[in-house]
């Protein structure tokens, strides 16, 4: 274990080029401290993770798309009843709008802590969701 330890540091240190990497040998941790991201940096990080939202969104769609079909072929097989479809169909919209949000807010609050003053929303929609950031802002921390 003391030996795995060692080997991370020189690698931190000496391939990675990390300055600041403290061990903690009671707890079996390595602590690294990272440098601060330039803008160029930030902007980097905050595509990827708006690249991760929108891949988190897509798959949502096609949980969504999917559970729709199988509703459909149920009532064309008369498996459910027209009533019963309407209403699964609405709760599907409904659970999927929840996530779709929640998981917007999620991006809004990691977007604004890593791009800071950069930060900004243009349309009218997304402006009046983020005002709910802080609801989901705890997830984060």
């Amino acid at each position: 274990d003391a030996e795995a330890r060692t080997a991370v540091i020189k690698i931190l240190k000496e391939e990675k080029n990390f300055k600041q990497v403290v061990e903690n040998a009671e707890d079996g941790l390595i602590t690294v401290k990272l440098p601060k991201m330039d803008l160029e940096k930030r902007f980097e990080l905050a595509d990827f993770i708006e690249s991760k939202f929108k891949n988190y969104q897509k798959n949502v769609m096609m949980v969504k798309n999917q559970s729709m079909q199988q509703i459909r072929a149920g009532l064309q097989n008369e498996f459910i009843f027209g009533p019963d479809a309407a209403k699964a169909s609405k709760e599907i919209e409904k659970i999927i709008d929840h996530y779709i949000k929640t998981a917007k807010l999620i991006f809004f609050v990691k977007h604004k802590d890593i791009l800071r003053n950069q930060f900004k929303l243009t349309e009218e929609d997304d402006i009046v969701l983020a005002r709910k950031m802080s609801t989901v802002a705890h997830i984060l921390d």
